[in-house]
């Protein structure tokens, strides 16, 4: 119990330098949602310990709080496609639909798969009792997570394939974006289909990751005037694979502009 006090205090001060550096750095122009989801996610905390979790209201404000990080995440996603996708109007006019309509369909997979999550809730193996609210928002939220995983998941195959060159910030938020929601759809998935008595441990692994990926992005972030641009995809066939890229790009932007 000491060492999840400890680590959530861990996880503030992180949250609360890395808010402080970005003001600092000027960055919370060039990615308003990332600041802005940070800042949410440091309210949650100071008030999940003024409410205390043992209380009856603490459930009902998790919901609240989850759903507006839910809202967040979803903005810093279409935030990441934008900057990705800066120099590609094309691709990035395509991009925004490609965020609402992809989001659509992998929420409505997401949810279709969740019927083993649903009876795991009704008789879970190690089941604690809990209320049929909790247990049925737990099994929303992995489907959600899921759906902003698949969103995160379409930009990072789009880096690996192609040589595109971005802010180093934008590949720090975009890698440890990425890592959160793919380990929180896996670890919500395995608490869901094994029941609440593996809630602690995974919370608990969560946040330890949460608060690395903080402490990365408050030690590596820096000013973008300072920072040269990086690609992910090296290789020979850079040339042809930029060239495609280009051919793509004008293609939708003509598609656009019709």
């Amino acid at each position: 119990m000491l060492f999840e006090q400890v680590l959530h205090v861990v996880a503030m001060a992180a949250m609360a330098g890395l808010l402080i550096r970005i003001r600092t750095l000027g960055l919370s122009a060039v990615y308003p949602w990332f600041t802005a989801m940070i800042a949410a996610s440091l309210a949650v905390s100071l008030g999940s310990q003024a409410i205390g979790r043992l209380t009856s209201l603490y459930a009902y404000y998790y919901f609240a709080s989850t759903a507006v990080l839910w809202v967040l995440q979803f903005l810093v996603i279409r935030e990441l496609y934008r900057n990705v996708l800066l120099d590609h109007t094309g691709l990035a006019a395509f991009g925004k639909w490609l965020v609402y309509g992809g989001g659509a369909i992998a929420l409505a997979v997401a949810a279709l798969m969740a019927w083993p999550e649903v009876r795991a809730a009704e008789t879970p193996l190690f089941q604690i009792p809990q209320s049929r609210l909790i247990r049925s928002f737990f099994v929303i939220q992995r489907t959600v997570a899921s759906a902003l995983a698949f969103l995160i998941a379409i930009i990072s195959v789009f880096l690996a394939w192609f040589p595109i060159r971005v802010r180093r910030n934008t590949l720090l938020i975009w890698a440890g974006v990425a890592t959160l929601l793919l380990s929180q759809a896996i670890l919500l998935l395995v608490r869901n289909l094994g029941g609440s008595a593996w809630t602690l441990a995974l919370s608990t692994g969560y946040q330890c990751l949460e608060t690395a990926c903080f402490l990365l992005w408050w030690r590596k972030f820096g000013a973008r005037e300072a920072l040269p641009s990086a690609q992910l995809r090296t290789g020979g066939d850079e040339a042809r694979l930029s060239e495609q890229l280009n051919e793509i790009n004008e293609a939708l932007l003509r598609l656009h502009k019709f």
